[in-house]
């Protein structure tokens, strides 16, 4: 009897020690940004992304204050995949600057069918972090009764049936239950006369729909830019550029030029602030994405010139993007003088080092240069604490395989 006691205290020992508590927020450990966009298409479930970075403050007060709380945990755990985003990893370098990410705690959270619905920033409690959720959700007006008006509406606009005023009422529904609604937007825009979208309704209408340029509804906006800059503020800009991302996300994902092209005379006409860069990163993902380094490289050299040959961060990510994406030594040469640059303008350091190691192993015959720079990479690992395996593959590369310039 005694044993199986110690044998069932030994269990109970065990599970609680293999058992991950969860009584905060549990973040899906595994794979990347786009390994949860599919969970979510897959699942049909909402994700809540944590923005943060080496050294951000208010990230970590977020993650030591708000997310260990029980009731968030619940809900969150309950209604969302949640997912940690570090903005410093160079794949998520267009990202973070498209969404202006890296100056305050960002959280973002996305429909079941994979759009960014909301970014919020300076949540400060336990309820706030709830309510944002809520909020997103449209949890109050989901019953039963709204499911079943929506079923009837949309039937009805189906076949073409539903008057002004029940397409109006179908779309928000559409809304309310994150089901996609653009047609529906675009089929009662069209019934509207251009004294009735100008009528405060539909000016509302028009700016909640906002979601993506498929709808007519930026058109509408586009063509009376300067009212609904002055009716909405800033916060215009930040709903566009969500809109912007959620365009390029399908642009890329059907290759489809003609909704990057849609997006590209957006940014032009929007008067977003800093649209020299909106638009260098909006086609950086692009290209990026749909594998067109020619075209990444064009636009990337150009706006080197023009805007970031002061700029060591820039420098060094796109540095590592050419030695990852292009092929000829000449970009290589390119990618070497921009990190060396970058050392110039603020001093080495393990990953400035590293990539320039990289780079000199393609660039230069005499493989010594690219040891020694590797050399001092990995200490520079070990005094900022890093860990060296990629550089000591590296160094095992160099000495067993030599260097790869022709």
């Amino acid at each position: 009897m005694q044993l199986l006691l110690l044998g069932a205290f030994s269990l109970t020992l065990f599970l609680a020690a293999s058992t991950p508590l969860q009584n905060g927020i549990l973040f899906q450990q595994e794979g990347n940004f786009e390994t949860l966009m599919e969970r979510v298409l897959n699942e049909k479930t909402f994700a809540f992304v944590h923005t943060t970075w080496n050294g951000c403050a208010p990230c970590n007060v977020l993650e030591q204050s708000l997310y260990p709380n029980p009731e968030v945990g619940r809900f969150y755990n309950d209604n969302f995949i949640n997912y940690r985003l570090n903005i410093d990893r160079t794949e998520y370098f267009n990202i973070a600057n498209i969404l202006n990410l890296g100056n305050n705690a960002a959280l973002l959270y996305f429909e079941p069918n994979g759009q960014l619905i909301k970014k919020t920033e300076n949540i400060r409690t336990p309820d706030d972090l709830i309510s944002s959720a809520k909020e997103v959700m449209h949890l109050q007006e989901r019953t039963p009764a709204n499911r079943q008006k929506l079923e009837n509406l949309f039937r009805k606009a189906s076949n073409e049936l539903a008057s002004p005023q029940e397409l109006y009422e179908c779309a928000y529904l559409l809304k309310t239950f994150n089901q996609p609604c653009s047609a529906i937007v675009n089929q009662y825009l069209q019934t509207q006369t251009d004294e009735e979208l100008s009528s405060p309704e539909n000016v509302s209408f028009i700016y909640d729909f906002l979601d993506n340029v498929e709808t007519r509804a930026v058109d509408y906006m586009l063509a009376d830019i300067s009212y609904y800059k002055l009716r909405y503020g800033a916060v215009l800009n930040e709903k566009l550029t969500i809109a912007l991302y959620n365009s390029l996300r399908i642009a890329v994902h059907q290759r489809d030029d003609k909704i990057f092209q849609k997006i590209m005379m957006v940014i032009h006409n929007a008067n977003l602030p800093h649209t020299e860069d909106l638009l260098y990163f909006f086609k950086a993902q692009y290209y990026e994405n749909t594998k067109s380094f020619e075209k990444f490289a064009a636009i990337t050299n150009t706006y080197v010139k023009q805007k970031g040959a002061d700029n060591p961060q820039l420098l060094v990510i796109l540095a590592e993007k050419y030695f990852l994406y292009m092929n000829e030594g000449s970009y290589f040469k390119q990618a070497l003088e921009w990190v060396n640059q970058a050392i110039k303008i603020d001093g080495a350091n393990y990953r400035k080092n590293l990539i320039k190691a990289r780079l000199l192993r393609k660039t230069d015959k005499n493989c010594e240069n690219a040891l020694a720079v590797a050399l001092e990479a990995r200490n520079a690992a070990e005094i900022e604490n890093i860990d060296t395996k990629e550089v000591d593959d590296l160094i095992f590369s160099i000495k067993n395989y030599g260097c790869e310039a022709r």
